[in-house]
């Protein structure tokens, strides 16, 4: 086959994506060191140059693998030690809730509650003593309503 119909045959692979390496390759450097290139594959010729510029501008450095690697293990180790200070802070913040929930209810209970058995014994029959004077302040004073009411209905059914 002649080295042109050769080079469209990569060509055509090459633009329906079945190209390998090694023919992209070959394309790459036909074009880019040949002198007598056909007309019809000028556009082509300019097309690999660029190719061929650009992959040599972006080839990774040889140590590159080894400086991804370490830069993924360091945010590997950094990623840990944000977690470790995240639980950290979260268990502090829970037991200063903890201590203030148990504050808060300690300092709010009633200040009229009375702890000593005794002093509320003592409360208690003063209150009952002082409702027991009440209640017999209404008797007395309902015994003299129905005094009244039995006068008047004496009274009533006498007429």
């Amino acid at each position: 086959m002649n080295d042109i119909q050769h080079i469209k045959h990569l060509l055509q692979r090459f633009y329906d994506g079945t190209s390998t390496v090694e023919e992209e390759q070959r394309l790459c450097d036909y074009f880019c060191n040949a002198d007598n290139v056909p007309e019809e594959l000028k556009t082509n010729q300019k097309m690999f140059r660029h190719l061929s510029e650009y992959n040599a501008e972006v080839m990774p450095p040889e140590d590159f693998e080894q400086r991804l690697l370490s830069a993924l293990d360091t945010h590997t180790k950094r990623s840990k030690i944000r977690w470790k200070r995240f639980t950290a802070v979260a268990a502090s913040v829970a037991i200063l809730v903890g201590i203030g929930i148990t504050f808060y209810i300690k300092s709010n209970r009633n200040p009229y509650e009375v702890t000593d058995p005794q002093l509320a014994y003592a409360i208690t029959q003063e209150a009952l003593l002082n409702a027991s004077e009440k209640l017999n302040k209404v008797d007395r004073q309902l015994e003299k309503v129905s005094l009244i009411l039995n006068k008047t209905n004496r009274k009533h059914n006498q007429q």
